[in-house]
């Protein structure tokens, strides 16, 4: 039998609307090389042709990429005033709290307004900064174990969680309706 499962990210892609800033921040920025580039017009999987577009890879170590697309002629992404900035990020590993204050020490050097250093609970933390997309990134030093105890764990929040948000297709929280 075949193994379905994921083994890994392989990449992600967001927009951009300067593909040389993207280049120029992610190379010599971030030390991410660019490592694949397409130019084409059709996108068979979206059943698009005659849209002419620029797609580019940068290496993100561990074998992940992240990409991103420009498409010729798209105007620039307009913010939603009511959706927040923050949620959305991409969250890169690093291998220890050394390496992750010697990248904020050296994007503060190159000038990039970098945040300082936070936690997310006992095992985590990470520094947040923009690209020149306004893509938020994280880079994160985490010390978590995957195992059938932390899944139990996650679903628990998880359920409790859900008692009290708010959702969309259901207005009312689950506690508020009892």
């Amino acid at each position: 039998m075949v193994d379905v499962n994921p083994k890994g990210l392989e990449h992600l892609a967001f927009l951009t609307w300067d593909t040389a800033a993207t280049v120029k921040f992610y190379e010599e920025i971030l030390g991410m090389p660019l490592v694949h580039a397409i130019v084409d017009d059709k996108v068979p999987s979206a059943n698009i042709s005659n849209i002419r577009f620029l797609h580019t890879f940068f290496d993100m170590g561990g074998g992940s990429q992240l990409g991103f697309i420009e498409i010729d002629g798209l105007p620039s992404e307009q913010p939603d005033a009511n959706i927040p900035n923050w949620p959305r990020h991409i969250a890169i590993k690093v291998d220890s709290l050394d390496a992750l204050e010697a990248r904020r020490q050296d994007l503060l050097a190159k000038g990039i307004a970098v945040s300082d250093v936070h936690g997310h609970g006992a095992h985590s933390r990470s520094i947040y900064l923009y690209d020149p997309n306004g893509v938020r990134l994280e880079f994160c030093y985490a010390e978590r174990s995957i195992n059938p105890d932390a899944t139990q764990r996650a679903h628990d929040v998880v359920e409790q969680a859900l008692r009290d948000l708010v959702h969309p297709a259901t207005p009312t929280p689950v506690a508020a309706r009892r």
